[in-house]
């Protein structure tokens, strides 16, 4: 395995504090007719529930993980967020900045996470994240990429999130089942858009 970055005692601590996370595998019918297949798992004293999300995409891993690793493209398929900032901390780390857009008269909602790259060439390549300061108590997850048998990619977002503020349980529902699966169709799109290019030059 490599790290985007040299080992260090900061990256070591950063997945060392990340949850075990169990997950039976993704309905792969559901999967192969192009669904986004959801998962949730109960957060003690949250009302957000620790959500997963999965979805084919008709784009190599290399081209997806260059989209999902990159902070500042979070806007480009991640629903309401309207700024990102990435700083390269020289450690095998970086910190992202993330302002999601919240429905009047809710105030937006601000985190920096640190994040780390992980890349196992050809079996499978991470984002992990963990919150630093933040509108948040708990914004901890990852985006996973591994290549499918076809040449596709399945693209996994993992997370833990429990804002500081309470959200209107309407505002939870439609985050959990709509917002979700909107951002990894958006992630198909943005993904298959940059192939297309590719194929065209």
């Amino acid at each position: 395995m490599r790290r985007a970055q040299g080992d260090t005692v900061d990256v070591l601590v950063l997945l060392l504090a990340l949850p075990a996370v169990h997950l039976g595998p993704p309905d792969a019918a559901l999967l192969a007719r192009g669904d986004v297949v959801l998962q949730f798992a109960e957060a003690p004293g949250s009302a957000f529930p620790v959500a997963t999300a999965h979805v084919i995409v008709d784009a190599p891993p290399a081209r997806v993980w260059s989209i999902v690793s990159d902070c500042e493209r979070t806007g480009e398929f991640m629903p309401d967020v309207h700024s990102t900032g990435v700083v390269p901390e020289g450690t095998g780390t970086s910190r992202c900045a993330v302002v999601v857009d919240m429905p009047f008269p809710l105030r937006d909602l601000a985190s920096v996470t640190r994040a780390v790259l992980e890349v196992t060439p050809g079996v499978r390549w991470q984002r992990s994240w963990r919150l630093i300061e933040g509108d948040f108590t708990v914004n901890e997850g990852f985006w996973r990429v591994e290549p499918t048998a076809d040449g596709r990619t399945l693209a996994t977002y993992h997370i833990d999130v429990r804002p500081k503020v309470p959200l209107p349980a309407w505002l939870v529902g439609l985050i959990q089942r709509a917002k979700l699966p909107e951002m990894m169709h958006r992630l198909r799109q943005v993904a298959r858009a940059s192939e297309l290019m590719v194929e065209q030059r």
